[in-house]
């Protein structure tokens, strides 16, 4: 017997839309130092999501990034996390069931690092920042990518109306 994820569809519209989605969020994050005075717009739409420390973001003449160290990493992550969907996304069914489990093991990395930080046990340093950013924003730039991208199909005789989809 077929299981409901063996009928699972890809839309690569929605696979395209979720790439253009996370590639917006990083070139806006890194493009204040090119930009002039439309950069405080960039950094006042990022400042909801991000402490935005000068010390702990890339800069580019001075000018800081819209986001720090590990938020850059994690829109990085973010489209490579979408760019991977195709490569693997004849597994990527199989791996759906696991979602939360794998979220939640890509944000233990940056929990620790920042808790250590925090604690004073140690001193995190900009490359674990973005590397735990990248790690988190890879797991759930795939999981966006195909919870977006993918569409069950119904069994043979159920119309989309009947399943409440369609125009």
């Amino acid at each position: 017997m077929k299981s409901a994820l063996s009928d699972t569809k890809w839309s690569a519209a929605a696979w395209a839309l979720a790439l253009a989605a996370t590639l917006t969020l990083l070139v806006g994050a890194v493009l204040p130092p090119f930009v002039g005075s439309a950069a405080a717009v960039l950094r006042a739409g990022f400042a909801p999501l991000c402490h935005q420390l000068a010390e702990r973001s890339f800069a580019v003449g001075g000018v800081p990034f819209a986001v720090c160290h590990r938020c850059t990493g994690i829109y990085l992550g973010l489209a490579l996390g979408v760019l991977a969907l195709p490569a693997l996304r004849d597994r990527a069914n199989a791996w759906a069931r696991y979602d939360r489990w794998l979220l939640l093991a890509a944000t233990l990395p940056a929990a620790i690092d920042w808790t250590g930080d925090v604690l004073g046990l140690w001193t995190n340093t900009v490359a674990v920042r973005v590397v735990t950013g990248v790690w988190f924003g890879v797991a759930a730039g795939f999981v966006f990518a195909r919870s977006v991208s993918a569409r069950t199909t119904a069994p043979a005789g159920i119309s989309d109306a009947a399943r409440g989809v369609g125009p």
